[in-house]
Order: C-alpha cells, then sequence, then structure tokens
C-alpha cells in the first residue's frame, strides 16, 4: 500500500513537471519560429523529456515492461528535447573528422 501511494506521488509530481516543462519549451519554441519575438533555444534543454521518461517509468498501473515501449512519448512531445538529439546526431553524422 506504501509503495502505491509512494509511486502515484512520485508519478503525479513528475508529470506535472513535465507537463508545465513540455508547455514551456512548446511556448518558447512558437514565439522563436512563428512570432519572431526572441531567440534562443530552451533554458533546461533535455530536462523535461528526461523528467517525463521517469513519469512514465513510475507510472503506478501496468506492469514496467509493458511501459517501456512508450518512454518515447515523453521526448517526441518535448520540443527541447526532441529536436535536440535530433540535432546532435545530425552535427555527429554530417562532422568531418579531424
Amino acid at each position: 500500500m506504501a509503495l502505491s501511494i509512494t509511486q502515484w506521488i512520485i508519478f503525479l509530481s513528475t508529470l506535472l513537471l513535465y507537463l508545465l516543462g513540455a508547455t514551456f519549451n512548446g511556448i518558447i519554441a512558437w514565439r522563436i519560429w512563428y512570432k519572431k519575438e526572441i531567440e534562443g533555444p530552451s533554458v533546461a534543454p533535455l530536462l523535461f523529456g528526461l523528467i517525463g521518461v521517469v513519469a512514465v517509468l513510475f507510472a503506478p498501473f501496468g506492469e514496467l515492461s509493458e511501459r517501456i515501449p512508450f518512454l518515447w512519448i515523453p521526448i517526441v512531445f518535448d520540443y527541447g528535447t526532441g529536436p535536440y538529439f535530433l540535432l546532435v546526431a545530425y552535427v555527429l553524422l554530417t562532422e568531418k573528422k579531424q
């Protein structure tokens, strides 16, 4: 019982933090690309996507093996995480060896 309550607290806390951070990153992206108001990346790249992954891992329903296939969802839906992974992959693949 105590594990279930603790698991729910961790899940809801990390989920709320992820949702706030992902929304913040989305607003930044919208202001940069569409409104042309500000320049610069998210103040916390990668952080909120990883917090979302923790939320999925601590979800108090289903088995862990059933939740693992869903770990990609927070990374894709957080602007501050998914595009950064793609950018790093692109730079690593196109970087000239010196």
